[in-house]
């Protein structure tokens, strides 16, 4: 008999979903909700609208795949991430381009987008983190020849200077800097 009422018990109580696996990486899981966070972020960022279809979800993924690779090779390599406040000037930029600096306008965006403005740091912190952290590791490896700082300095910089000023454009050499 109670056996019976145990099983009748256990019976009566539902599983809840609390969230779903979405990918796994080795030990590392990426649930449905951190994806479909990622792409609500991502859209607010972007000012395009929303779309949750398979292959929207595909290509987050895919994403998030990526930046768990890097975020183990950050880790592992122990290098140092930008400070939060290095964020400031991306978020500035990011209200007066597309909000006019209206502080309320964003507020509105971000309520209506469902992310936090703490969301929107954190993922610009990381976006930073990442270009910082592969320039760091891979610029050191990239060679540009003398052939090369002059083709690009004749083929585009040059026409790119005319088109912007009269002013008479620097040397070659005075350029190179730059060029490279």
């Amino acid at each position: 008999m109670r056996y019976v009422t145990l099983l009748l018990s256990a019976m009566s109580l539902r599983a809840e979903l609390i969230d779903r696996v979405a990918v796994s990486i080795g030990t590392t899981v990426i649930t449905e909700s951190e994806l479909v966070e990622q792409m609500r972020i991502r859209a607010f960022l972007e000012g395009v609208p929303l779309r949750l279809d398979g292959e929207s979800k595909r290509d987050a993924a895919d994403r998030l795949i990526q930046q768990s690779l890097i975020r183990r090779e950050v880790t592992t390599t122990r290098y140092a991430q930008p400070d939060a406040a290095a964020v400031e000037p991306l978020v500035a930029a990011l209200k007066a381009s597309r909000f006019g600096s209206n502080d309320a306008q964003y507020q509105q965006a971000l309520t209506k987008a469902l992310v936090t403005d703490k969301e929107v740091r954190a993922s610009l912190l990381w976006q930073l983190t990442v270009l910082r952290f592969i320039e760091f590791r891979f610029r050191p490896g990239i060679q540009v020849s003398q052939d090369d700082v002059r083709d690009y300095y004749e083929r585009r910089f040059l026409p790119d200077w005319r088109a912007k000023t009269n002013d008479p454009p620097p040397s070659a050499e005075e350029a190179e800097r730059t060029v490279e």
